[in-house]
């Protein structure tokens, strides 16, 4: 036995994560935004009945309190603001027709979970909660009833001609066959009962009851009616219960403002790139009038109603109908772009003016290039990164060198967004002279200002190659005195990471914040030499 499942999806997306209901600017650290959208897609052809002109939408905490109540889609904002933490959304839609031709009745229901500063989406399957009951009429039937013939089926136990105004009850004619009722079951009520009227001009009135027993919801049960080659001439029932594929579906989306979505994957997400093609969808409640993109400054008209944009190579629009499409971005869109994050920046407009945006970042793979802010010349340090997208890739390995020194190798370490990083250090040589030990830096390790370097990062076999150059000057740490907290100006000092002084419990202010007329900023460090216990100290930094 097959089954017939006619099913609405009712699509929640939860954008960004977070506690009261607030405006979107006013998010407190560890809060984020979720922002609805409600999608029906139900099998059959578009009527006017719209299942969430009623709807009750309920978002419960993990202990069951409710903490959202909306009963409409007008009420509910925009952008809602909850804790982090684990929640339940409850959809109900439609409004609760008993016994109905076009009025099914919807519900659905999923958990969720809220992570601070993190954007989520989650998506809720509402079924159809509606028991269907398809009636057609074998010629056989016509043929011989030929006076009338019509047939019943109720949400009940059994039938009963005398209660069909209490319980809910369809009527079936076969001119208007095949023709389909959708039952919401009473409570204890189990079954679909049927019966069959006719009256031939030969053998005068016929009548016939049954029942369907334990249907189940979003299932239909397809029933013919057959008049029977028996002696007897007795009327046979045939009831199939099979699935019914859904051959179209009606896309009615609920949203203010036009939006988009990854197909498969979550715009908080970072998307690495491969060699597989990364796709968007695009909704609208209204007809879509535009679709543009934005990526390193550059914008691109993807989609407008006034005319036909020429898109760049490796972007594509397919416009499913007048509110929907699909952007597919291919691997070739950035053949010729740097390594490293890249945001693309979607801008949406509808037929009614209505606005929507969306951002997603994708990771291009290679080697990142050396910027100032990534070597320290005072420690000489420097450090390399990767984008690496292959999920198999399970060492990344990094060289440096100078112009005709020998390559200093690094054990790459995993970041996050595909980024693999590794820190050149500085190493030194133990020596003497004629009374003190020395240390010497060795040359071919960190970095230094003045030179060119060369680095390198293998990936499997496979080498990519950078230079850069750490120039002459590099601003010193703190170097202007304007931060009172060094532990230069304590006594807490003997490890200090950069400014150190000989301040101790004796001695305390052989280093102090002060100020000078003519200084650079509004503070200096002052020196001042003191005598403890007949000792004389100097001061020092």
């Amino acid at each position: 036995m097959k089954k017939i499942i006619a099913r609405l999806i009712l699509g929640c997306l939860l954008l960004t994560a977070g506690a009261c209901t607030k405006d979107a600017d006013e998010t407190a650290a560890g809060d984020g935004a979720v922002s609805f959208r409600i999608e029906t897609q139900s099998g059959g052809t578009r009527t006017e009945y719209n299942p969430t002109e009623r709807i009750l939408i309920r978002i419960y905490k993990a202990d069951g309190a409710l903490i959202r109540r909306y009963t409409s889609l007008d009420a509910m904002p925009r952008y809602l603001y909850l804790v982090a933490g684990d929640y339940r959304i409850t959809v109900e839609a439609g409004d609760g027709s008993t016994a109905t031709r076009t009025n099914k009745s919807y519900r659905g229901e999923k958990a969720f979970t809220i992570r601070a500063n993190e954007e989520v989406t989650e998506e809720v399957i509402c079924r159809p909660i509606n028991i269907g009951a398809e009636v057609s009429f074998d010629e056989t039937v016509t043929a011989r009833f030929d006076k009338y013939a019509y047939a019943y089926v109720s949400a009940s136990q059994s039938f009963s001609l005398e209660d069909i105004s209490e319980v809910p009850t369809l009527r079936f004619d076969p001119q208007a066959e095949p023709d389909t009722g959708y039952f919401l079951l009473p409570e204890g009520v189990t079954n679909l009962s049927w019966a069959f009227y006719g009256e031939s001009s030969v053998t005068g009135i016929g009548k016939l009851q049954g029942v369907i027993e334990n249907v189940q919801p979003a299932t239909t049960y397809r029933m013919k009616f057959r008049f029977s080659k028996t002696p007897d001439g007795a009327l046979s029932l045939t009831v199939l219960v099979e699935e019914l594929p859904n051959e179209r579906y009606d896309n009615i989306i609920f949203s203010p403002q036009p939006t988009i979505a990854g197909d498969g994957f979550q715009l908080s997400e970072t998307v690495g790139l491969r060699d597989t093609d990364i796709r968007f969808k695009v909704t609208s409640v209204k007809e879509l009038a535009t679709v543009s993109m934005t990526v390193n400054g550059t914008s691109y008209d993807l989609f407008d109603t006034d005319f036909t944009p020429t898109l760049p190579a490796g972007v594509e629009y397919a416009a499913t109908d007048a509110n929907n499409g699909i952007v597919t971005i291919k691997p070739a869109f950035f053949a010729d772009s740097e390594a490293g994050l890249h945001d693309l920046s979607f801008f949406l407009t509808d037929t009614d003016n209505g606005e929507g945006t969306g951002m997603a970042t994708i990771a291009v793979p290679g080697l990142l290039p050396v910027a100032a802010q990534d070597f320290d010349l005072w420690a000489n340090t420097a450090t390399f990164r990767a984008v690496v997208t292959d999920p198999d890739v399970t060492a990344v390995n990094f060289a440096y060198r100078t112009a005709e020194g020998a390559w200093k190798q690094l054990e790459g370490r995993a970041g996050d967004d595909f980024t693999w990083e590794a820190t050149a250090t500085p190493e030194w040589t133990n020596g003497t002279n004629t009374q003190h030990a020395t240390y010497r830096p060795d040359p071919a390790a960190g970095v230094f200002a003045g030179r060119t370097y060369e680095y390198k990062v293998t990936i499997d076999g496979t080498e990519r190659t950078r230079t850069f150059a750490t120039g002459g000057t590099q601003t010193i740490t703190n170097g202007d005195m304007e931060d009172g907290n060094m532990t230069c100006f304590t006594q807490q000092n003997s490890s200090a990471p950069f400014w150190a002084s000989g301040n101790n419990s004796f001695a305390s202010k052989l280093c102090t914040q002060s100020t000078f007329l003519g200084a650079q900023g509004a503070h200096c460090a002052k020196m001042a030499a003191t005598s403890a216990a007949g000792v004389l100290a100097a001061g020092n930094l």
